[in-house]
Formats: structure tokens, C-alpha cells, sequence
């Protein structure tokens, strides 16, 4: 058995889908509740492959490294994702019968890419703060 871990802080809620059905679903990542007895992830977050008729197929990140899925997420190619030996432990086939509430797309952002737009805000706020305060002392001159 895989050791499971969890991604959630780097996970971001983009939509609900609601037809697993079709190709366009290939190459997102989901999560969702599951439910089944032989579960040992409640809450998979799966980089779909395929979603043949009542399953969905993919690699359950939870059984990754952020290096892996940093690696996997950036492939552009589908078909080149079988070749990844050091993700196919991750691998599996869910029944859409023993999925719970909602199947939600989620983007996965790196630390590094957090840490990055923390930072872009963090210079936004602080050039507004400035210009709010040279603003401020602009008004106070013109006022005297």
C-alpha cells in the first residue's frame, strides 16, 4: 500500500463538473468523497486519464510527492503519462456509483508558485499603501 498524503493547502477550487462523460474531462484534476469499502482514500484527487462509461481513471495525487506532481501536472502530453514509473503507484480506477456530493476541478499551485503571488500581493498592497500616503501628504500641503 502506498503511503497517502495530502495536498489540500496547494489545492484551489475552480468548478463543479457535472458530465464526466466526455474527453474534454481528460487531463483535469478532480476531487470528490468516495466511498467504497477497499477505500483507504476518502477524498481522492485525481489527475483523470480517461472516464470509460461509470469510472474514472487517473492518478490519485494524495499517493504523490509535490515533486511528483509538480512533474506529472506539467506534462502536456496524456499519452507520455504511462511512461511516469515513479507515479503508477498512484493509479486507479474509481466507480462513479461510489462517488459522494459533488466532483469538484481543482488547480494545484506549487509552494513556490504560492509563495510567489503571496508576494506579487504583498508588493501590490505596499505600492497602494505608498501612494495612498504621497496622496495623503500631497493634500495636506495643498490644504496649508
Amino acid at each position: 500500500m502506498s503511503k497517502k498524503t495530502t495536498h489540500y493547502r496547494n489545492l484551489f477550487d475552480v468548478k463543479k463538473i457535472s458530465n464526466l462523460g466526455n474527453s474534454s474531462v481528460q487531463g483535469k484534476l478532480i476531487k470528490f468523497r468516495y466511498n467504497s469499502k477497499n477505500a483507504f482514500d476518502k477524498e481522492p484527487v485525481v489527475l483523470i486519464t480517461k472516464s470509460p462509461k461509470g469510472k474514472i481513471e487517473g492518478f490519485n495525487i494524495n499517493y504523490l510527492k509535490k515533486t511528483q506532481v509538480v512533474d506529472l501536472l506539467t506534462e502536456k502530453n496524456m499519452k507520455n503519462i504511462g511512461n511516469f514509473n515513479m507515479v503508477k503507484h498512484a493509479f486507479r480506477t474509481y466507480k462513479l456509483n461510489n462517488v459522494r456530493g459533488s466532483i469538484t476541478e481543482v488547480i494545484y499551485k506549487s509552494d513556490r508558485q504560492i509563495k510567489k503571488e503571496k508576494l506579487e500581493e504583498l508588493q501590490k498592497t505596499a505600492k497602494q499603501k505608498a501612494k495612498e500616503v504621497l496622496e495623503e501628504k500631497a493634500e495636506k500641503r495643498e490644504n496649508k
